[in-house]
């Protein structure tokens, strides 16, 4: 029987994530089946080889075999736990130990696979993981961080501590102390997404800390500050993006703690506003948001201004790579200030032309549409009418200038349901768009179908259910409604111009089109209906 498992190797090994995990599904749901089958020895005795070679495939130096080991036997945790199977649960643990030892740190989604794993093992297999994870996984992680030797295997040890104070939050919490006096080595690691995952790591620790009651709590934060400041005085830019990242969690995280240190904190982060680095200074703008959210009204006061005249400057700016980080900090601004900044109309006037700009830059390595739409929609949020007296109306056309996404359509939800007066023209400009989609000839989407570009779309996702939009949707799809393939897959590989017909289905059927009697909604429905009927008959 164990020959079985032969079947899901090529899913399990698949470098798409999505099939490694409908493959791990259907490993557990055959093992489930079979075990109704078989004797309790000669399920035990075969559950017991498909674990031997799960472990091999943990343990194998092919990365394909490690993730679909690990997926596998993430699916399987509850299984053998339900079923008391301690002893496999402890040789999977065990198997991850060595997979962080083996990881280049360049391989960071087999990190965040491994680590969510482990989380996974410790969450659900009780106390009697606790001894194991502390002395395989605890204190070889905070070794790692403690010697220079083992550097390359900091990104693991970072993550891994992250998870487990998610998971182990007990366990976690007894090491505190030693976390907070070797994680800092993390923070000024020569590779960005070491000190990324680090600060995550961190993020968690405070968090946990915060739901404890602990005598210790202002050392923890006050040496946390210590390291950051330090850090700002050794003229390296590793550093000083790791100091930023801990400021920025010390001001999420940490309740009231940063009150006194606030003027401070606010001039180390101004103060590289335009460092050479920019990864540097794309964690300043990041942070402004962050430093309005926490004292708004000293904020609005003292540091309002200089933030937006920098915010303006890198909008406009035509040799600046923050611009995207700039778009998305005013956006967050507006949300953290709220409606005091209707009243910078002159400011708002800057913002919406940089936000035309952003839209209009699609170059491949440089696109900030997304971010441009992401701003809109926050400012509609929080300043709503203030943006007609800036001349919104002028937006519409740069809005749909570009494809059907998402982005777009949340950005117009918004602005309909904030801005009332906006409502017409959008609707009416919306509806030409989706009727131009949705009455692409079916030729066109067959034949687009057998392009070479392709993107995943899970059909379970749109909302479109029942009555002619159901038929249109299965037409546009070449799928059934439920999003099920004949075989079970939960979703299929549908063309670029058959995802924007789904799109344009379920705009179609969840966008605000009330109230607008000159759009003929009903009768376009049933005559695209009675067109896509027609196709495939």
């Amino acid at each position: 029987m164990a020959e079985s498992f032969t079947r899901f190797l090529p899913g399990l090994r698949s470098s798409n994530s999505s099939m490694r995990h409908r493959a791990a599904q259907s490993l557990r749901l055959y093992i489930e089946s079979e075990s109704r089958d078989l004797s309790h020895g000669l399920y035990m005795k075969w559950v017991t080889d498909i674990s031997a070679r799960l472990m091999l495939l943990c343990n194998s130096n092919e990365s394909a075999d490690r993730m679909g080991g690990i997926a596998a036997m993430d699916e399987l945790v509850e299984l053998f736990i339900a079923e008391r199977n301690d002893q496999t649960i402890i040789e999977f643990a065990h198997s991850l130990t060595k997979v962080f030892e083996k990881i280049p740190s360049a391989d960071p989604p087999m990190l965040r696979v491994a680590a969510k794993a482990l989380g996974h093992i410790v969450s659900t297999g009780g106390t009697s993981l606790i001894e194991f994870v502390e002395d395989y996984h605890v204190k070889p992680a905070l070794e790692w961080l403690k010697n220079e030797t083992f550097h390359v295997r900091r990104h693991a040890a970072v993550m891994i501590l992250k998870e487990l104070s998610i998971n182990a939050p007990s366990t976690s919490f007894r090491y505190m102390d030693k976390y907070f006096d070797f994680i800092w080595s993390a923070f000024w690691d020569s590779k960005l997404v070491v000190r990324v995952s680090a600060s995550e790591s961190l993020q968690t620790c405070f968090m946990l800390i915060q739901q404890r009651e602990s005598n210790r709590k202002t050392s923890w934060y006050n040496r946390a500050l210590d390291e950051a400041e330090s850090a700002f005085k050794r003229n390296s830019s590793d550093a000083t993006h790791g100091a930023l990242l801990i400021l920025n969690e010390l001001l999420r995280n940490t309740g009231d703690f940063m009150h006194s240190h606030y003027p401070r904190a606010c001039r180390l982060v101004f103060s590289h506003q335009d460092h050479k680095s920019a990864t540097v200074r794309s964690a300043v703008i990041s942070l402004f948001p962050r430093l309005a959210k926490f004292n708004t009204s000293a904020f609005v006061e003292k540091y309002y201004r200089p933030c937006m005249n920098h915010l303006l400057e890198v909008l406009f700016s035509a040799t600046t790579t923050t611009r995207p980080d700039a778009l998305l900090s005013i956006g967050k601004l507006s949300l953290a200030i709220g409606p005091l900044m209707a009243r910078d109309e002159q400011a708002l006037m800057a913002i919406m032309n940089g936000i035309k700009g952003g839209l209009q830059v699609r170059r491949k390595d440089f696109d900030t549409h997304r971010e441009a739409l992401a701003c809109l929609r926050m400012l509609a949020e929080t300043v709503g009418p203030a943006l007609i007296r800036v001349d919104l109306e002028s937006m519409v056309g740069p809005l749909f200038q570009n494809d059907l996404d998402t982005s777009l359509v949340e950005t117009l939800t918004t602005i309909v349901k904030k801005i009332p007066p906006m409502k017409p023209i959008i609707q009416q400009k919306l509806f030409g768009r989706l009727s131009s989609i949705l009455r692409s000839s079916q030729k066109d989407i067959t034949g687009s179908a057998t392009t070479p570009t392709s993107r995943k779309l899970k059909t379970a996702s749109i909302s479109v259910t029942g009555g002619m939009l159901s038929n249109l949707f299965l037409s546009a799809t070449g799928s059934k409604a439920n999003g099920a393939s004949e075989n079970g897959a939960p979703s299929a590989e549908v063309s670029p111009a058959i995802a924007m017909q789904a799109l344009a289905l379920e705009t179609l059927a969840n966008f605000d089109f009330q109230g607008n009697r000159l759009i003929p909604i009903m009768s376009f429905v049933h005559e695209t209906e009675k067109t896509a009927v027609g196709a495939r008959q």
